[in-house]
């Protein structure tokens, strides 16, 4: 059965069709035709965009079911989600539970395995490479066994999957903010300093020279790091907290604004919204991890680190810089940070709007003017809305009444 869509106006450098206004049929999945039309168009036709970090604690914890994982990246305009698990997926049944649960998502999750155990010691990564592991990652709050990833790349080269490594030399324990704001030691904040991250690199960098592999660093959260990072061609990434809010958030006490790493001086987030305009990244990582409501209402000392970003992040970080660079930050460079560059660098099937294509799209309005968005991100607003995805040939139908 075919579907008509449109008018949409198409945002995809890739594309013969940039910036033209389209209707689209649609079956069996697939653009079977674009036709040029003379029309307006309020919705705006982006390949999918790509989730390059994103968390969850399922199975480990009762309060988050896939069911709401998949609404809410859906929500977000992923079609494409490479997915950890917050308390670690280092067991084969763990990650071949979630990938039974995950696999009939209109939203690709690429699963994130654990390369190392709680206790420092290597995982079963051939086993867990057998169950669906895409790639290899850490949860944020473990600390990185540097011995063990000495011995786990020769592995992780092997099997394959990008490695994503969190630059960051210590861990968790003593982190109550960043000390070098100025606001922020007058208020008698301690914590980590930046240099954590640059000593991190370093070694990641040797280590990477030696053993080879796809090795990824991020989420980078200073300026100096993301230097750092280019002189020593490490491929790395940042996330939308860092893109959106600098330190001075911490001083409100907010447990909201608790993350691992923390938030930077403004001066850095200035520095990572110029490398996104740049692109400087492989990609854009949500970070996004729903945690216990117990978990973040409460005292900052008791909470956990963490933000839902989902399903807000692109409105976020659109909003962002195009606040701090309204005349360069627009669709296309969104395509290419979220969408085109890192399909090519994780080698994920590219997505174009051309005739014949596989389904794999993100549909946006623009407004205006900026428009609130709602809890826990109040006092945010954007003039980007996510309309939903376009996965699949029955889409079209409540796509179609959202557009018209």
């Amino acid at each position: 059965m075919e579907r008509k869509l449109g008018p949409l106006f198409v945002v995809d450098p890739a594309s013969r069709w940039h910036r033209q206004v389209v209707e689209l049929t649609i079956s069996e999945n697939r653009l079977a035709e674009i036709q040029a039309v003379d029309a307006s168009a309020q919705v705006y036709l982006l390949p999918g965009g790509v989730d390059l970090q994103a968390w969850t604690s399922y199975p480990h914890k009762p309060h988050e079911k896939p069911e709401h994982l998949i609404h809410t990246a859906r929500q977000g305009g992923f079609t494409d989600v490479l997915l950890g698990g917050w308390e670690g997926w280092a067991e084969p049944e763990t990650l071949a539970l979630v990938r039974q649960a995950l696999q009939e998502s209109p939203v690709r999750f690429h699963l994130l395995a654990s390369w190392a155990l709680p206790d420092g010691t290597l995982a079963p990564v051939e086993s867990l490479r057998a169950e669906g592991a895409f790639g290899w990652a850490l949860p944020p709050r473990q600390p990185m066994p540097w011995r063990t990833l000495y011995q786990a790349l020769p592995y992780l080269r092997y099997l394959g999957g990008p490695v994503f490594l969190l630059p960051y030399w210590d861990s968790l324990p003593g982190e109550e903010g960043v000390p070098e704001a100025e606001a922020l030691a007058l208020a008698g904040w301690q914590g980590i300093p930046p240099e954590a991250e640059l000593i991190a690199l370093h070694l990641i960098a040797a280590l990477h020279r030696r053993e080879g592999g796809a090795v990824v660093v991020g989420p980078l959260t200073t300026a100096q790091g993301y230097s750092l990072s280019q002189s020593l061609s490490l491929p790395s990434f940042t996330a939308v907290p860092y893109l959106i809010a600098s330190a001075e958030k911490l001083l409100t006490y907010d447990a909201f604004w608790k993350v691992h790493p923390p938030l930077r001086p403004a001066a850095d987030q200035a520095a990572l919204q110029a490398a996104t305009v740049q692109g400087g990244w492989v990609g854009l990582a949500s970070g996004h991890i729903q945690l216990p409501l117990e978990e973040k209402q409460c005292e900052w000392a008791a909470a956990k680190p963490g933000q839902p970003t989902w399903p807000y992040a692109l409105p976020l970080v659109w909003e962002a810089l195009k606040a701090r660079y309204p005349e360069k930050w627009g669709l296309s460079r969104l395509v290419q940070g979220w969408a085109h560059r890192p399909r090519r660098f994780l080698g994920l099937p590219p997505v174009r709007v051309e005739r014949g294509a596989p389904l794999a799209f993100t549909l946006v309005r623009l407004h205006e003017t900026p428009r609130p968005l709602p809890p826990p991100w109040e006092g945010f607003t954007s003039t980007l809305e996510v309309v939903g995805l376009l996965t699949h040939s029955s889409d079209a139908d409540s796509l179609q009444s959202q557009i018209l």
